[in-house]
């Protein structure tokens, strides 16, 4: 089941790929709003329901041509509901809360983002005026080199 669900979610992800960002402009202008991660978690949902129906018994048949129910029509659905009367049920419950998931996330992020921007400007601000009076030659590759190159000349 959990790689139905998977190979679902990829097929959804070009939705949420469209907008790519430019680097100055907001993340959260990129994320897909909640009515797309809605019509996304329904499209999912029916394509779950359309990759249930998959008549797999031909399959199976030239597999296992000798098994005692070989014959007539068996589907993905029917295998996985086989050893779960409720996966159907468990099946569109966790599609609905994957959706509203990634709709807490996206509100989330959309709160977070110009925080931790800020943040980033603090510590960008920090970082040079620490860097300031700092003698730029402190931090030449030859300053470092040199003793390194004397121990190795002295044989140590």
């Amino acid at each position: 089941m959990r790689p139905l669900l998977i190979a679902a979610a990829v097929l959804a992800l070009p939705t949420a790929l469209q907008a790519a960002p430019r680097s100055e402009a907001p993340i959260s202008n990129s994320l897909p709003s909640p009515q797309t991660i809605d019509r996304t978690g329904a499209a999912l949902d029916r394509a779950i329901d359309g990759l249930l129906e998959i008549d797999v018994a031909p399959l199976t048949n030239a597999l296992r041509p000798d098994r005692p129910y070989a014959r007539g029509r068996q589907t993905i659905g029917d295998l996985a509901r086989r050893d779960d009367p409720y996966f159907d049920e468990k099946m569109h419950r966790s599609v609905g809360a994957m959706a509203d998931t990634m709709i807490a996330m996206t509100d989330r992020m959309r709160r977070l983002e110009p925080v931790l921007r800020d943040s980033l400007r603090d510590v960008v601000r920090n970082v040079e005026d620490a860097m300031r009076d700092v003698p730029y030659d402190r931090y030449d590759r030859d300053f470092y080199d040199r003793d390194d190159r004397d121990e190795y000349d002295r044989g140590y």
